[in-house]
């Protein structure tokens, strides 16, 4: 194949490959997002009454992650590291754990929502 239709194909190549690593750049920055939070949540460790889990609740949302939204543990529990972004558990919308998007919600003490 010569001509306009190996230039469609590598342009389809091209869109793969770049779809593939805008993917993992997703859930990289995502994992990076959740360590931040857990890095810092750790420097007003005293301050945080419970931690709730929090999906982002759309389409893309995975049964695991939406069976636990809004469930709330201690900090620093075994529940909390268990479910710790990117939750293990998590399916994701592609079935892949990476592409979990869920957070935890650090709630402060004397605080009210």
């Amino acid at each position: 194949m010569g001509g306009a239709g190996a230039v469609v194909l590598a342009e389809l190549a091209v869109d793969v490959c770049c779809c593939r690593r805008w993917g993992r750049a997703r859930a990289e920055v995502n994992e990076a997002f959740a360590v931040g939070r857990a890095v810092e949540a750790q420097t007003v460790a005293d301050q945080i009454d419970v931690v709730e889990y929090s999906p982002l609740m759309d389409e893309h949302t995975c049964g695991a992650c939406a069976k636990i939204d809004g469930e709330q543990f201690p900090f620093g529990s075994a529940r909390y590291y268990e479910t710790m972004p990117p939750y293990r558990g998590c399916h994701g919308s592609r079935g892949r754990a990476d592409a979990c998007r869920c957070v935890h919600l650090f709630l402060f003490k004397g605080r009210t929502v």
